[in-house]
């Protein structure tokens, strides 16, 4: 009969199902619950954490252990309602009289006979139908946790007290709670520490230190990857935590102090917390430090005719490079069992720690032992914080020495198998013991015998194997070019490992010591005695194949800077350029080896060229004195002309344009039609000027001459044409057809302009011959030439310095060498300019006066249209731009 209302039913019953099984969780432990509500409370008004933590840690389980007991014994008095109990629910829930639910579990009763069965079953549909009626619209009611009235208002009451509570304590509640629930934590009845924090930013990058204030939460200022955070604490003795950095160093200071040390990674946000607490948070602007950026730029070669490489890169990093290798592996190395493969690091050129790189490096790889094979070869850059990036390998060549004697051949071949660890160091002994049983020279044999010496006592080491490199250089040398030069390298080369070693134990021990540097001064002057003794054989080979060259000054010589610069990079602690340096020096005794007579015969013109230079220069400047001489009598011979002083009331109207002109100091075009310079009345001076005009007009003859063959050497030296003298020489023209018509204030306008051509030709021509030795520079271009006769005048005089004379072709190109050098310079040694002399000067009130009248009078012929075309147009141009009322 529950069919009737299955779906109803079972719905119903369901509902009551939850309500009575929420009304038994609650009745059994709603005193736990309260208990707990209870501790709560406590915690909002600090009464457990004011316990000390072990006693707290201690109560709070015992309580909470307790509870957790009773809530289990109640949980299992907790028994599953029944159906009937779900239908009383129902029943009185729905308002149902006289449990109807309960008859749902009636049933028909049966029997054989068959009017019987008819009245039975009619009274049992009448039963049904009965059912249906009462039974409708079946409800559940909601869970009553409180049995009476008075029940509910306690439980009111309490949560009131509990809501209060929470709100009279904000916004500390939730800091509270977690305190007396969690032992070893504060709450705010604890006042803080006092926190003193600041990040110093990477060194690398220059920038101040940023202080933080623990109540400023946030830093506008960036903060790069790698920073360092700092802070001490005090106030405290529980151990302070860092969240958002690395944790470096945490020490414990007296009197209740900590410090912090840490390093910011990757984050946004820094904080320090103890005992549960955040004693400062700071927001950070958080950036990355990226590895740099680096890439081929061309493909590796070799020069031809060389054994040098061409390296090209760029590479670029935000904060800074501090350094670019190239990196070399040889792919199918087979090292002994043991050994690991080779790497050779080469280190590429980089000035400073720029934020990007893009060069190119020409490399002598031939000394390394991967030298005439096939290496993978990759560009490494590290940055100035550490990161580093390498390149994807490309496959090269690396161009080899060519070596003829077989000894040398062999050496470098036992130097190659124990570089690369093919072979161990008895193998390599008995190699090397072989061939000191050949005959060879006495200084070979030496050599070869303490490189033996040396594999019997020591392990296998990049000194033995630089031993090998050097002594085979001395063996092709001396079979090449005789024993002198052969020693004069190995003297190179020695001083020169005795140097590299002094800048490496300054580098170690900076700063230095006097001891240290008087050291590194001796073994500097004998790699200089080397460099200029390998220069002297050098002429000496030249002058025995023909060619005959002055021998240059050794003061002069590039090596003399160079060793100057090395001394004071390394005072200052700056080994690397110092190495650089060194480097160059060693680059300039390789190309003397190297030197072929080509090579001798091309310095024997370069040399010859600059003294040809030097003869241009002299005249030049022979010419732009004689000028200014020229220039001198025109003007003397104009003021001779001109009274001596103007008399007050002179009426100026009746001056010509171009005289008004000269009184204001400007000199008039030649457009203006000029009369001849008056010649003055007394008969002795007309005569002079007239012998002296003759004079003049046959050294500006002269000097056109010279101007014309300048103008043909200097196209001859230089293979391009000088405006400067082009000009000059027109000029000159000009300025003798002003000389020979009288004409004093044109021929000074003329000399006045020919000093100016010169001056810029001056500078064509250094244009010029720099350009030219740019393009004709050999191998030994290095090399200065030789002193002329004023040089050496000086120097005996002791008047000029090894660093006056180490730039000496370019001082050629801009002093005199006539002794009056100092008359060139200020007092602080610098170039004077050669132009001519300013006439400026400050006018006084009379002579203002007096050059306001003239421009009132400029004006009024200006304005005076029956005039020459050419002089208004003249006049117009010259008063323009004085007519604005703004200027």
């Amino acid at each position: 009969m529950a069919g009737l209302f299955s779906k109803e039913l079972t719905r119903a019953r369901l509902k009551a199902k939850r309500v009575i099984k929420l009304e038994q969780i609650w009745y059994k432990l709603c005193w736990p619950i309260f208990f707990i509500l209870l501790w709560l409370l406590a915690s909002l008004f600090h009464l457990p954490q004011k316990l000390p933590d072990i006693i707290h840690a201690i109560l709070e389980l015992l309580y909470f252990a307790l509870l957790v007991f009773i809530f289990r014994y109640r949980k299992k008095q907790i028994t599953p309602p029944t159906i009937d109990e779900l239908d009383r629910v129902i029943e009185r829930s729905t308002h149902l009289h006289g449990y109807p639910l309960s008859d749902l579990k009636d049933h028909p009763v049966t029997t054989e006979q068959k009017d019987a069965f008819t009245a039975q079953n009619y009274i049992w549909l009448e039963h049904q139908k009965r059912l249906k009626k009462n039974i409708k619209g079946l409800k559940v009611r909601a869970p009553r946790f409180f049995k009476n009235s008075g029940e509910a208002l306690c439980a009111l009451f309490f949560i009131f007290i509990v809501g209060f509570s929470l709100f009279h304590t904000a916004p500390e509640s939730l800091l509270r709670l977690k305190a007396g629930f969690v032992p070893g934590m504060d709450d705010d009845a604890v006042p803080l520490a006092h926190v003193q924090a600041w990040i110093d930013p990477p060194s690398f990058t220059g920038a101040p230190t940023i202080f933080l204030q623990q109540n400023l939460h946030k830093i506008d200022a960036p903060i790069l990857q790698g920073a360092r955070f700092f802070a001490v604490i005090t106030g405290s003795s529980a151990t302070p935590h860092l969240k958002g950095a690395k944790l470096l160093h945490l020490k414990k200071l007296e009197h209740q102090s900590w410090k912090i040390e840490g390093r910011v990674i990757h984050t946004s946000k820094i904080a320090l917390r103890m005992r549960g607490r955040k004693l400062a948070w700071w927001n950070i602007k958080f950036e990355k430090d990226l590895p740099p950026f680096i890439a081929w730029k061309e493909k590796a070669k070799t020069l031809k005719e060389s054994w040098r490489t061409v390296i090209s890169w760029e590479a670029e990093q935000a904060n800074g490079l501090k350094s670019l290798q190239l990196v070399l592996t040889l792919p199918n190395q087979h090292p002994i069992s043991g050994q690991k493969p080779r790497i050779a690091h080469w280190d590429l050129p980089l000035k400073g720690t720029p934020k990007n790189s893009q060069g190119k490096a020409i490399l002598d790889l031939s000394s390394d032992p991967f030298a005439g094979q096939n290496v993978s070869a990759k560009l490494r850059a590290e940055s100035v914080s550490g990161l580093v990036s390498e390149t994807t390998p490309q496959t090269i060549k690396i161009a080899a020495r060519p070596f003829h004697n077989a000894l040398s051949r062999s050496l470098l071949d036992i130097r190659r198998r124990l570089a690369l660890h093919e072979e161990t160091s008895s193998q390599a002994l008995n190699d090397l013991t072989l061939l000191s049983a050949l005959p060879m020279p006495r200084d070979i044999l030496v050599g070869l015998i303490n490189i033996i010496e040396h594999v019997k006592h020591k392990e296998i080491s990049s000194d033995l194997t630089n031993e090998l490199w050097f002594l085979a250089l001395y063996v092709e040398d001396r079979d090449k070019a005789g024993l002198n030069v052969a020693a004069s390298m190995a003297e190179f080369r020695a001083a020169q490992q005795d140097v590299l070693l002094q800048i490496n134990d300054m580098g170690e021990k900076h700063p230095s010591s006097i001891a240290q540097q008087e050291e590194l001064h001796t073994r500097l002057e004998r790699l200089k005695n080397a460099l200029d003794y390998r220069m002297k054989l050098m002429f000496l080979q030249a002058s025995q194949t023909g060619i005959i060259m002055p021998m240059p000054s050794e003061k002069g010589a590039p090596w003399q800077k160079l060793s100057h610069q090395i001394q004071r990079e390394t005072v200052q602690g700056n080994i690397d350029k110092a190495k650089n340096y060194l480097a160059e020096m060693a680059d300039m005794a390789e190309q003397m080896r190297q030197a072929q007579p080509m090579d001798l015969k091309s310095l024997s013109l370069q040399m010859q060229a600059k003294e040809e230079a030097r003869d241009q220069y002299a005249a030049l400047r022979d010419l732009i004195r004689k000028e200014t001489l020229l220039l001198n009598a025109a003007h003397m011979r104009i003021s001779s002309s001109q009274p001596k002083s103007q008399p007050q009331n002179q009426n100026i109207s009746q001056l010509s344009t171009a005289e008004l002109l000269r009184q204001l100091g400007i000199t008039p075009p030649p457009t203006l039609t000029e009369a001849p310079t008056p010649e003055p009345q007394d008969p002795l001076l007309k005569q002079r000027f007239a012998d002296e005009r003759q004079e003049n007009y046959q050294v500006q003859e002269a000097l056109k001459t010279l101007t014309h063959i300048l103008i043909t050497r200097g196209k001859t030296l230089t293979h391009k044409e000088n405006a400067g003298f082009n000009n000059a020489f027109s000029d000159m023209k000009k300025a003798l057809q002003a000389i020979a018509q009288r004409h004093d204030h044109d021929s000074a306008v003329w000399e006045q302009k020919i000093l100016e051509d010169l001056s810029q030709a001056k500078k064509d021509m250094k244009d010029n011959l720099k350009s030219l030795q740019k393009s004709s520079k050999g191998r030994l271009g290095f090399i200065p030439p030789p002193q002329s006769p004023q040089e050496q005048h000086q120097k005996n005089d002791g008047s000029s310095s090894s660093d006056q004379s180490s730039d000496q072709d370019d001082d050629d190109m801009d002093d005199d060498k006539d002794g009056s050098q100092s008359k060139n310079r200020d007092p602080l040694g610098r170039k004077l300019d050669e132009g001519t002399a300013s006439d400026a000067h400050i006018p006084d009130s009379q002579k203002n006066k007096n050059y306001k009248l003239l421009e009132q009078e400029l004006r009024r012929r200006a304005s005076d249209q029956t005039r020459p075309k050419a002089e208004l147009d003249y006049l117009n141009r010259l008063l323009r731009p004085f007519s604005h009322p703004d200027l």
